[in-house]
């Protein structure tokens, strides 16, 4: 399937195409679920707080949006940079999702993530729900640690990353870094 664009949901994922946009829920779920939202990309659904809008806590952390160039693809990179769980400003979690434009290659990269959170979905899904996998969902499977790589889809081909987040990169640092060092490579 092919889509001119994706929403970014604060909540930790991402819908490529605008079809389930109006059903987004910090609700996680196991997937593929035919339950909206579909067309999931899930590097770590879970309740977060970027906003602060959740009574005394203030919340915390940013998002961001780039598309990258390294001369020989494009790569849309969304970002989840210091997000707080809500209501629990100790679990920080630091994720990417990469999608090589024009292909089907996406990855889900993983820096800061921290804290006791045992709810959240890592996986993926089509616009259909009937199709996709969960690495991770409310405790059971495996969490990302800092510098872990899950590659979601591919066609023979793989991807290096030199730069990832880190917890001591700032997005803005990264973006740059790897626009200007042209460090992604095949």
């Amino acid at each position: 399937q092919v889509y001119d664009g994706v929403a970014m949901v604060s909540n930790g994922y991402a819908i490529p195409g605008t079809g389930s946009i109006a059903d987004i829920s910090f609700l996680n779920q196991l997937l593929p679920d035919a339950s909206l939202p579909n067309n999931v990309l899930a590097p770590w659904w879970t309740d977060l707080d970027l906003d602060g809008t959740s009574g005394t806590d203030p919340g915390g952390g940013a998002w961001y949006a780039a598309t990258l160039d390294d001369g020989i693809h494009l790569y849309n990179v969304l970002e989840w940079k210091n997000a707080e769980l809500y209501g629990d400003p100790d679990s920080v979690y630091s994720f990417q999702i990469w999608i090589r434009a024009n292909t089907d290659l996406i990855w889900f990269t993983y820096g800061r993530v921290e804290g006791a959170n045992i709810f959240g979905t890592i996986g993926a899904e089509d616009s259909s729900g009937a199709v996709g996998d969960t690495w991770y969902y409310d405790g059971a499977g495996t969490t990302p640690v800092v510098g872990d790589d899950l590659q979601v889809s591919a066609a023979g081909e793989t991807a290096v990353f030199s730069y990832q987040v880190t917890a001591d990169l700032p997005a803005s640092d990264l973006f740059n870094e790897v626009t200007a060092a042209s460090s992604l490579g095949t």
